[in-house]
C-alpha cells in the first residue's frame, strides 16, 4: 500500500501540470473578445479581424503587474510599412526601420513554461524593448504556439517577404510612451522555505478532509506529504533552468521602475463612460 502511494506521486503532480496548462488562461478568451468588440465599435473592424490579441509589458525580462505578466491588454497588427499596438492603456505605431531585434524566451523556470515575444527597437537616444504575451489562447501549449507564428509573421514583415496591408489614414502614428509603472521580479530562484509553508498550509486542508472521509492516520499523514512532494517536483526546474527576471528580487517590490510621463485612459474607458 506504502509503495502504491509512493508510485502515485508523479501522476499527482502530471494532474497539476494538466491543470496549470490550462489555468492560467481562465478569463483571457472573454478578454481577447471583448477587446476585439471595442475594435469594431470603434469603426476598425480590420483590426478587429486581422490583428492579434497580445499583452504588453514596457520591460526587457519577464515581471509581474499586479499578478499578470503583462502591464496592458490590446491588438497589435502590422501593416506595410508600420507596426501598430491599440490598448486599453496606451497606442502606438513603429516604423520598421526602427525595430532592430525580434526573439522568444521561455518567461519561467517551469516544466512547460510559458514563452513570450520581445522586440527591440530603438528611438533617437537609446535601445528599448517591449515584451507581448498570446491572450487570445486558452492554455499554455496554444500561447507557446500563438507566440512562435507571431514571431515568424514579424520576421517577414521585418525582411518584408510578404506583403502587409497599408496602413489606414485613421490611424496616429505615435512612439511608444509609458507612465511609472509598478511591477515585481518574476520568481526565479529556488524557495524551498516556500514549498514547505505552501506544504503546511495546505496540509492542513488536506489532513481536515482525510479526517472527514474516515481515512487511516497514515493516510492523513500522506496528503501534507505528497502535497510536500509534488511542490518540491515543480518547484525543481528553478534549480537548473536560468530564466531572466530582471532586476534583483532583493530589490523592494513596490518600487516603481522609472518611464516618460504618459496620460491615463484609454478609447475603452472613454467609451464606456
Amino acid at each position: 500500500m506504502r509503495l502504491l502511494r509512493l508510485r502515485a506521486l508523479p501522476f499527482h503532480s502530471g494532474v497539476f501540470q494538466v491543470v496549470r496548462n490550462s489555468i492560467s488562461f481562465w478569463g483571457y478568451a472573454s478578454l481577447a473578445h471583448a477587446l476585439k468588440s471595442k475594435l469594431k465599435e470603434r469603426g476598425s473592424e480590420e483590426l478587429a479581424r486581422d490583428g492579434v490579441v497580445v499583452g504588453l509589458a514596457p520591460a526587457s525580462a519577464s515581471r509581474r503587474y499586479d499578478g499578470y505578466p503583462f502591464w496592458d491588454a490590446g491588438v497589435l497588427w502590422l501593416t506595410a510599412d508600420k507596426l501598430y499596438y491599440i490598448g486599453e492603456q496606451t497606442e502606438f505605431a513603429l516604423q520598421r526601420d526602427c525595430v532592430t531585434e525580434v526573439y522568444t524566451q521561455n518567461t519561467a523556470a517551469e516544466w512547460f513554461s510559458e514563452k513570450s515575444l520581445f522586440l527591440q527597437w530603438k528611438n533617437e537616444s537609446d535601445t528599448q524593448t517591449l515584451q507581448f504575451v498570446a491572450l487570445g489562447e486558452n492554455s499554455v501549449r496554444k500561447a507557446r504556439r500563438a507566440i512562435n507564428s507571431l514571431k515568424k509573421r514579424l520576421d517577414a514583415w521585418m525582411y518584408q517577404c510578404e506583403d502587409f496591408p497599408s496602413a489606414s489614414p485613421d490611424l496616429e502614428s505615435t512612439a511608444p510612451a509609458f507612465p511609472s509603472i509598478k511591477s515585481r521580479p518574476a520568481l526565479t530562484s529556488f524557495r524551498f522555505a516556500q514549498i514547505v509553508g505552501v506544504a503546511i498550509h495546505w496540509g492542513m486542508y488536506g489532513a481536515a478532509a482525510g479526517f472527514l472521509l474516515r481515512l487511516s492516520v497514515l493516510g492523513i499523514c500522506y496528503i501534507p506529504v505528497a502535497i510536500f512532494l509534488c511542490g518540491l517536483l515543480d518547484e525543481l526546474p528553478k534549480t537548473f533552468m536560468r530564466v531572466d527576471g530582471g532586476m534583483s528580487e532583493t530589490v523592494p517590490p513596490d518600487r516603481p521602475e522609472e518611464r516618460p510621463n504618459y496620460q491615463t485612459g484609454s478609447w475603452m474607458t472613454d467609451e464606456a463612460s
